[in-house]
């Protein structure tokens, strides 16, 4: 499985921006997590879109896009491949569809604002976190001082493509 540990915050006045990009793509791992593992998604309040490394879930056809402006919060410009909707079941055992841009990261970041778009509400509260719509809640792991929701990657496993 990936390693999806050492996180770094981005900065400010980027308007988009993502936690831990490289500054060269030739330096990003190939990301092979095959369906039925776990993924860490993490919750990002400085991100403006959901977004994914290029390999994940790489058995589902990327959509060809306009290329969504991104930065670092360094300002260096982050590759963008299109968008590819992937299938996930959440710790709860629901299941859900997140439209992914896929772009040259390394972590999977879901975005605060693009949550709060789709009617989804995301709380910090200092004795817990979590993303609801309705009455129903899912719970986000903090660790290192960031926010993660857990799930697991559906489909085809890429050793079958």
């Amino acid at each position: 499985a990936p390693n999806l540990d050492n996180q770094h915050q981005g900065g400010e006045g980027t308007g988009r921006h993502f936690s831990d990009v490289p500054d060269l793509e030739a330096f990003l791992p190939i990301f092979t997590l095959d369906a039925g593992e776990q993924l860490r998604l993490l919750v990002d309040s400085g991100s403006g879109l959901h977004a994914a490394p290029r390999d994940l879930g790489a058995w589902v056809p990327l959509e060809a896009s306009e290329p969504e402006p991104a930065r670092t919060a360094t300002g260096v410009l982050v590759p963008h491949y299109g968008k590819r909707e992937l299938q996930v079941a959440f710790m709860d055992g629901s299941k859900g569809t997140i439209r992914f841009n896929a772009m040259g990261v390394h972590k999977t970041v879901l975005s605060v604002s693009e949550l709060n778009q789709a009617g989804r509400t995301v709380s910090f509260l200092p004795e817990r976190a979590f993303i609801s719509k309705g009455d129903r809640e899912l719970p986000l792991v903090r660790e290192n001082g960031v926010f993660y929701l857990e799930a697991k990657l559906l489909g085809k496993p890429a050793a079958d493509m």
